[in-house]
C-alpha cells in the first residue's frame, strides 16, 4: 500500500539532490507501480526545473497552469489526486492526516527552494483546514452489525465483516468516506459538501441521499444502489453513470465493465437479515455467508468456488441455507469449530 507522505518526501530530496542510493531505487519503485504518482512526479519535477536557482516565477506558463488547475479544483471540475486507503491496526483505531495552510503560493516557493515536495502534495489536495483532521476507523466483526452517526448527523449502517475509514470531524469541502465491505448511508443535506464514498475502485458522489455500497476486496463484483434521491458513481478512469432511486449498478473488477439495473428495495435489505443472489459464484457466496455468520467456509476442491447460485434467504440459520444450497449441486458440508467443510464437485 503506497505511503503517499512518503513518495513526497523522497520526490523532494531527489528534485533537492539530497537523495541516497537506497531511497532512490524506493522512488523508482513507487513511480513504475502507479502512473498517477508518476504523472505527479513529473509536474513537480517541471516545476522545480524552471524555478531552480530563482525566485518563483509565478507568472510562467507553468504557474499559470497551475492557478488554472486550482480554480478548477474550487469549482468542483476537476478531482484531486486520489489517496489510496490508510494502513490501519486496531491499536491505533484514531490517527491524524497534516492539515494544509492557505497561501499556496508560498508554499510552491518554500517547495522548489527547500525541496520540500510534501507541501506540494498536500497543496494539490485542495484541503483549507488549518489543523489536522482526525480519523476514525471501525471494523465490524463477522456476524456483527454497526451503525455510526457521523460529525455531519449522516447515519452509516456497516455490515459485517467490513472495514470503514471516517473523519471525526469534516473541515474540507468534501465530506470523504472509505470503505471495504458494504454499508447503508443515510447522508444529510448540505450542499456545499459533497459525500463521497471510496470503495474499491467506485466513488460514489452524493450531497443528501441514501444509498448501499458493496466493495469487498475479493470479490468480483463491486456495486451502489439507491434508495432515496441521486448519486454519481465513478471509476478512477471515467464516470459510470447517476443513479436514481431502486437503481442498482455493478461493476466487475477485473473486466472493468459494469451493468446498470432496477432493484426494488427489498433486495438490498441486508440489514432485515435478508439475503439475496443473483447469479453469483460460491466464492463469494461463501464469504458472505461467513461474515455473516461467523464461520469460514473452506472447500475440498477449488473448483466448487465457481459455481454459481441465485437464492434468496430471509432470516434463516446457516444450516438451513448450507441444506437447501447443497441440493443444487449435492455437495456435503461438516462443521468443525468455526469452520465447516465443504466437499462436492466442481464447476469450470
Amino acid at each position: 500500500m503506497t505511503d503517499m507522505h512518503a513518495f513526497w518526501l523522497l520526490t523532494g530530496k531527489y528534485l533537492s539532490g539530497e537523495i541516497n542510493d537506497q531511497e532512490k531505487a524506493t522512488l523508482l519503485a513507487l513511480l513504475e507501480s502507479d502512473p498517477v504518482l508518476r504523472d505527479e512526479f513529473d509536474e513537480a519535477k517541471k516545476m522545480w526545473e524552471q524555478t531552480a536557482g530563482d525566485e518563483p516565477g509565478y507568472d510562467s506558463q507553468l504557474l499559470q497552469r497551475t492557478h488554472q488547475k486550482i480554480r478548477e479544483y474550487e469549482a468542483g471540475e476537476r478531482q484531486a489526486p486520489e489517496l489510496p486507503p490508510y494502513e490501519h491496526t486496531k491499536e491505533t483505531p484514531v490517527y491524524t492526516l497534516p492539515g494544509q495552510r492557505n497561501g499556496w503560493k508560498k508554499w510552491i516557493a518554500a517547495a522548489v527552494l527547500t525541496g520540500i515536495s510534501v507541501c506540494l502534495y498536500w497543496f494539490f489536495q485542495n484541503n483549507p483546514a488549518t489543523s489536522p483532521v482526525k480519523w476514525a476507523s471501525l471494523d465490524v466483526l463477522p456476524g456483527k452489525q454497526q451503525k455510526i452517526i457521523l460529525a455531519d448527523s449522516s447515519v452509516v449502517y456497516v455490515n459485517a465483516g467490513s472495514h470503514i475509514e471516517y473523519p471525526l470531524a469534516f473541515t474540507d469541502s468534501v465530506r470523504e468516506i472509505r470503505l471495504n465491505g458494504e454499508a447503508f448511508f443515510e447522508v444529510a443535506q448540505d450542499a456545499g459538501k459533497p459525500f463521497i464514498v471510496q470503495s474499491g475502485a467506485l466513488r460514489t458522489r452524493v450531497l443528501g441521499t441514501s444509498f448501499n455500497v458493496r466493495a469487498y476486496s475479493g470479490e468480483e463484483m463491486q456495486s451502489v444502489w439507491v434508495a432515496t434521491g441521486k448519486v454519481q458513481v465513478n471509476t478512477a478512469e471515467k464516470t459510470l453513470g447517476v443513479l436514481l432511486p431502486d437503481h442498482l449498478l455493478t461493476y466487475h473488477v477485473q473486466g472493468k465493465n459494469f451493468a446498470l439495473s432496477s432493484q426494488p428495495h427489498e433486495t438490498m435489505d441486508w440489514q432485515q437479515n435478508r439475503m439475496a443472489f443473483n447469479d453469483i459464484p460460491f466464492k463469494d457466496l461463501a464469504a458472505e455467508l461467513g461474515r455473516r455468520y461467523g464461520k469460514t467456509l473452506v472447500f475440498s476442491d477449488p473448483s466448487m468456488q465457481h459455481c454459481r447460485y441465485r437464492a434468496v434467504f430471509r432470516d434463516l440459520p446457516l444450516e438451513k441455507i448450507l441444506q437447501q444450497l447443497s441440493l443444487t449441486n449435492g455437495f456435503r458440508y461438516t462443521a468443525k469449530g468455526d469452520s465447516i467443510f465443504l466437499e462436492g464437485k466442481g464447476c469450470e
